[in-house]
């Protein structure tokens, strides 16, 4: 018999939220006592919402079920979305969740959709409890949901979360907003950049959205778009980076979007390398500001803002490595220390 999967993570994250001191870690609840076929619960994905924690667990109704808790086992509960038609074989459940604001989570919830057979997207709010907890898009929901790149936190602007989506799987990439609600979930425009665009990267930056998009013409370029949250004030600005491979990291400043990119050294194409770059979200305004070896690689969790200066290491092929200034200029770009 496999040994129990017990909360004992939730205990600790409400202990700490509520800022209570030197608590040992207790049983909350057993959420899927064990037997053959389900290795346990495995809590994770926790988010905080007020007094309560979010988490995605496994069990027997679905693999990838919403529960809230607030830290005793009367307040722990899952929170279930309607099924209507193979709820056994493929029940609803999170795919992620993208953001939370105001003690509201929001998710994309995946649900089997019988016309297509296959499972779509849909953008779900809640606030841990069952009541507060409903759908945001329209029954026909959304393909893909692409909230924030993969490597950005939550994008929240001006109190709305925004996210890309695509509604069909060849069809062009939409930015869309929410304030929570469904008559306040709505799309803003079209990112007219072809079925094989995908978003690197979409930062708040000042008042405006950054999106940097991965865009095949003909080989993998990035384009740089700016959104003022309407339609008509969301535009490219120009398509750079003649082919790339990733954007690995990107960290706004005051009216600068630094970003880091996996490009191919020059005349070597297959080998490729971490730089920095920076734009001011204006034609001709995004630039390279380093020019590291084959096989740096410059880790995304390490960029730090600090009085206008990023501060970021880098680790070369061999394994040393380097911390780093710049200030958004290639002469203001230059190693502090080696360790």
């Amino acid at each position: 018999m496999r040994p129990k999967q017990w909360i004992w993570l939730c205990a600790a994250i409400l202990v700490a939220a509520q800022g209570v001191a030197a608590q040992v870690p207790y049983l909350v609840q057993d959420l899927n006592p064990p037997h053959e076929s389900v290795p346990g619960s495995r809590p994770q994905r926790f988010v905080s919402l007020g007094a309560r924690a979010l988490f995605i667990a496994t069990t027997d109704l679905a693999p990838y079920e919403l529960w809230s808790s607030d830290g005793t086992s009367a307040g722990t509960q899952a929170i279930r979305f309607p099924c209507a038609i193979y709820c056994d074989t493929a029940p609803p459940g999170v795919n992620s969740v993208l953001g939370v604001q105001d003690g509201i989570a929001f998710l994309a919830v995946g649900e089997f959709d019988p016309a297509i057979h296959q499972s779509r997207d849909h953008l779900w709010r809640t606030d841990g409890t069952q009541a507060g907890t409903r759908r945001l898009t329209a029954a026909e929901g959304f393909d893909y949901l692409f909230p924030d790149g993969a490597i950005t936190a939550p994008v929240f602007l001006n109190g709305r979360l925004f996210f890309a989506h695509r509604r069909e799987e060849t069809g062009p990439l939409e930015l869309w907003s929410t304030d929570g609600t469904e008559g306040g979930t709505a799309f803003v425009a079209v990112l007219d950049v072809g079925a094989s665009a995908t978003p690197a990267a979409i930062v708040p930056v000042g008042s405006e959205l950054f999106l940097l998009l991965r865009k095949f013409h003909p080989v993998y370029h990035l384009a740089l778009w700016k959104s003022d949250g309407t339609e008509a004030g969301t535009v490219e600005i120009e398509i750079f980076l003649g082919s790339f491979q990733s954007v690995e990291a990107a960290i706004p400043a005051e009216a600068v979007l630094f970003f880091s990119a996996r490009t191919p050294i020059e005349g070597s194409p297959d080998t490729f390398s971490d730089q920095l770059w920076v734009t001011d979200g204006r034609p001709g305004g995004t630039r390279k500001l380093t020019a590291f070896p084959a096989y740096t690689s410059l880790p995304h969790t390490k960029l730090r803002l600090d009085d206008g200066r990023l501060h970021f290491y880098i680790e070369d092929s061999v394994g040393i490595l380097q911390v780093w200034q710049s200030d958004g200029t290639v002469d203001g770009t230059f190693p502090l220390s080696a360790f």
